[in-house]
């Protein structure tokens, strides 16, 4: 896994990034996070040690990275595979098609009730744009398997979440 970003626009009650992400958004490529350029080397050097099939970008959000379909290109070019780990909210037509080189998306869920998904997130509305997203994915005829992170508060929701 390839933590891409500190940044996202949830904020997960959960959050395991080692990043301890300031609670305002900023831009990628600030201090502490690798360049386009420096991300390309590392994926150089791994490639130089072992070998590598696939990668999973994760962050934070990596959808918040502008240069998230460069780096899945240079991914595929590399013969790697790209995996996106997203919480599906920026999964906009627009986005999904800007992305054909990803070779599958993981879409985190947290419940089947909007509500408490939203608690979780850290925002309003957040499951529906995450369904949104998936139907967008969907409909562009894309890979995605969707991730339930089961806590305290939504772990009795995971099997009514698989039906």
């Amino acid at each position: 896994m390839l933590e891409l970003t500190r940044h996202c626009n949830h904020r997960c009650r959960h959050c395991y990034a080692v990043w301890g992400a300031p609670p305002t958004l900023g831009e990628p490529g600030v201090e502490g996070e690798m360049s386009t350029s420096e991300i390309r080397e590392l994926v150089d050097c791994l490639q130089a040690e072992a070998p590598v099939e696939t990668i999973a970008l994760s962050g934070g959000e990596p959808l918040l990275r502008d240069d998230l379909p460069s780096i899945t290109g240079f991914l595929r070019e590399r013969g790697i595979a790209p995996a996106i780990i997203t919480n599906g909210a920026l999964l906009t037509d627009e986005k999904v098609q800007s992305l054909r080189d990803a070779q599958t998306f993981e879409v985190t869920l947290f419940s089947y009730r909007p509500a408490v998904h939203d608690e979780l997130a850290g925002r309003r509305n957040a499951w529906n744009d995450a369904i949104n997203g998936m139907v967008n994915l969907r409909n562009a005829g894309r890979d995605f398997v969707v991730v339930f992170v089961a806590t305290r508060r939504n772990f009795m929701d995971l099997l009514k979440a698989t039906e």
